[in-house]
């Protein structure tokens, strides 16, 4: 929460040459709501519960990434027994109270500390401290006057001292003054001499992830890229939301023009030419949202089906699955 997390992680997984998994992005992707409103909705034990699964799943995968996670991770013992597996490297991005408060209002998805924010963060440094320490060694890195281009590099220079160069798998996160926490790790590649990029391509599109869109605005005809989450369904990808009244404006733009580019950002990094079908027959939407509802553990499935958007997506050159 203001230490820098998705800053650092994402230009020091460029560095490495390894995706980035970003752990809030992930969060959404899993539940189809953000920290705060899971939170609110279903209790702040329920949220460190998703917050502690999306590490572990990063971690269990076999492939190189930089994983920016929620600090709440250290709060969990099978966290900590994960973090302490050979290989991991723990980075934690530090930053003062008053360095934290300064930038809290940019990061408002994280759930509320109280009145006294500075208060808030001291009080949680102090509470994860000896965990944190359970989770040794680690590399500290003080965030609150250094450059984001030194923290990368200081990260990088920590990641490659801790063995062989180059790992074939990484995962890292980020971590205020012991409030999130930066992960590296390192596991034996698992490569297929056979695969195609077409073949890479295909295989990450089938499954449901974080990803980017750009459309043309439909006023302007600008480009504008935004993130957010699709799914397989049917083995075909869909692309839908939260359910709200406002209409939301990448929509308006797909209903003016359906085509878009799709960014594959995770282990694969592709930019597809793709075109839209916006789906507003109510039998469709009941059918497919039904999907959504049960993947993000959702039981207001009517009011999605009157609210939430819903969009088909046909990536040029690749035929839905059988």
């Amino acid at each position: 929460m203001g230490s820098g997390k998705t800053t650092v992680g994402a230009p020091l997984a460029g560095r490495l040459g390894v995706p980035f998994v970003d752990g809030d992005a992930a969060l959404l992707a899993a539940a189809g709501r953000d920290a705060r409103t899971i939170a609110a909705e279903d209790g702040v034990p329920a949220l460190l519960a998703r917050e502690a699964r999306v590490l572990r799943d990063a971690l269990a995968s076999s492939r190189p990434s930089v994983i920016a996670a929620a600090a709440s991770v250290v709060d969990d013992p099978a966290c900590r027994r994960a973090l302490r597996q050979p290989g991991v490297v723990v980075i934690r991005l530090r930053a003062r109270p008053a360095t934290l408060v300064a930038r809290h209002s940019s990061v408002n998805h994280r759930r509320p500390l109280g009145p006294d924010l500075a208060a808030g963060f001291a009080a949680q440094s102090r509470s994860r401290a000896a965990r944190f320490a359970a989770v040794r060694p680690a590399t500290t890195i003080d965030v609150d006057d250094a450059s984001v281009e030194a923290i990368v590099a200081a990260a990088a220079a920590a990641v490659r001292g801790r063995g062989p160069w180059p790992p074939s798998r990484y995962s890292c996160g980020s971590n205020d003054r012991d409030h999130r926490a930066c992960r590296v790790s390192r596991r034996s590649r698992r490569s297929c001499p056979g695969v195609t990029m077409d073949e890479a391509i295909r295989d990450e599109l089938a499954r449901g992830q974080v990803i980017d869109i750009t459309t043309r605005g439909r006023s302007t005809g600008e480009p504008r890229r935004i993130e957010i989450v699709y799914h397989v369904i049917d083995g075909r990808i869909w692309i839908s939301g939260t359910p709200r009244p406002q209409r939301r404006a990448w929509l308006a733009n797909l209903e003016a023009d359906p085509r878009l580019t799709f960014h594959l950002k995770g282990a694969v990094v592709a930019d597809l030419p793709a075109t839209a079908r916006v789906v507003t027959d109510p039998d469709e939407r009941r059918r497919i949202l039904a999907s959504v509802a049960h993947a993000w553990g959702r039981s207001d499935l009517e009011t999605m089906v009157e609210q939430s958007p819903l969009v088909e997506v046909s990536v040029e050159g690749y035929a839905p699955a059988a």
